[in-house]
């Protein structure tokens, strides 16, 4: 059995609250766009095993891929998620079409950090991705979702896309500095998720993003029943399922 470990969450304090209220309107990236079909795009982070059989395949089954964001630091490792991908898992993955996206190598919280050690964090992130022969990450999430103004501009010169945790649609415009997303979580509000993938606008881009997928999965995963619920949504809608990347590519062609 796994011992128990503490979980990191990041600061309730009133300052810290007021900062990440603050954080969303400055250092943006807008970029404006027109479509006629809803795009979708799934993402996992860290990333626990689980999501290779139970969520990965899956996809596949569809042809649809999605991007990774992968704490090199993790991999091979166990923690509150189960056990984390191995190296050959995230190049197969990579081979088979998934994108695999920049994260920090520890999965610290950027915002409680000097500027220059979260950067050294994610150069170590970048350099362990060059080990394994992968190619330049083209979109970055913030762990816990977490970041500051000047990391997000300093960022924007290297990534496409940046990814926070907001909810919620994007319709007509996004932020590429801090991409809203979704929680595909077991819960009370999975069936709100579902409910929303079925209303889709049709100019809207929404992204999800969840940890482990299991049977018993924690509070920042699912089940492979609800991965299944969300794919049928999905299907229904009409949606057009790509990586973040590649949505942000289609996102610019529209405008």
């Amino acid at each position: 059995m796994m011992a128990s470990v503490t979980v990191y969450e990041p600061s309730k304090s009133l300052p810290k609250r007021i900062a990440r209220r603050l954080t969303p309107l400055r250092g943006r990236r807008i970029v404006r766009f027109n479509l006629d079909r809803p795009i979708i795009s799934f993402s996992f982070d860290d990333c626990p095993k689980s999501v290779v059989e139970n969520g990965l395949s899956k996809l596949d089954a569809h042809n649809w891929k999605s991007t990774i964001y992968i704490s090199s630091g993790l991999l091979g490792t166990i923690n509150h998620h189960g056990e984390q991908m191995s190296k050959t898992d995230v190049i197969t993955a990579h081979t088979s079409g998934h994108e695999i996206g920049g994260h920090s190598y520890s999965h610290i919280d950027l915002s409680e950090i000097p500027f220059s050690e979260a950067m050294q964090d994610i150069e170590t992130n970048r350099a362990a991705f060059e080990d394994m022969g992968l190619p330049p990450s083209r979109t970055f999430a913030y762990p816990f979702g977490q970041t500051l103004s000047r990391l997000k501009t300093q960022l924007a010169s290297d990534y496409d896309g940046l990814r926070g945790i907001s909810s919620g649609a994007m319709v007509g415009r996004a932020d590429l500095n801090q991409i809203n997303s979704t929680p595909l979580f077991s819960g009370e509000d999975f069936k709100t998720l579902i409910k929303q993938i079925e209303t889709l606008p049709d100019n809207a881009w929404l992204t999800l993003f969840t940890h482990d997928i299991q049977n018993s999965p924690t509070q920042w995963g699912c089940t492979p029943e609800e991965i299944d619920a969300v794919i049928s949504a999905v299907k229904a809608r009409g949606a057009e399922v790509l990586t973040i990347a590649d949505a942000i590519q289609k996102l610019k062609a529209s405008s």
